[in-house]
């Protein structure tokens, strides 16, 4: 890698390898959608590594559910986690006051992502479960 592009170094590239990661850890990772929390002013590093493995876990159930519950269980189970999300949150802008309308609208966004992703892989017709995971997250969310 480092002969690949040292000669981009007078262009401005800079590049660090830290480590290899596993195929799972960059799929998982390359299409999140709070990477764009990593810096910004209001969110502190420790909040945003909360905030990201909420998502992850959040996704994980989600995509769990999908692959395992029948049909009539999905809307239940996502209006659950849909809950513990919006709890999640709740907890992580009690400590800090970060989410403001920017940061409510990617946590939605977010959600939506999941579901998208898990439409990708289960196929798709998961508009209810959508539904269930965000009118779930939306009753308990104080932001």
């Amino acid at each position: 890698m480092r002969n690949i592009w040292r000669p981009e170094i007078p262009a401005g590239t800079y590049v660090s390898t830290l480590r290899v990661r596993k195929p799972e850890w960059v799929e998982e990772n390359r299409s999140n959608p709070l990477r764009d929390w990593d810096g910004r002013e209001q969110i502190s590093a420790t909040t945003y590594k909360r905030a990201v493995t909420q998502y992850k876990t959040t996704r994980k159930a989600i995509l769990q559910v999908f692959a395992a519950e029948p049909a009539d269980i999905r809307l239940t189970r996502a209006e659950e986690i849909g809950r513990a999300y919006g709890e999640a949150f709740n907890q992580l802008d009690r400590r800090s006051g970060f989410i403001e309308n920017v940061e409510s609208e990617e946590l939605f966004a977010a959600l939506d992502h999941i579901v998208n992703e898990a439409e990708a892989l289960y196929g798709p017709g998961l508009e209810d479960a959508r539904d269930s995971l965000i009118s779930g997250a939306e009753s308990v969310r104080d932001w």
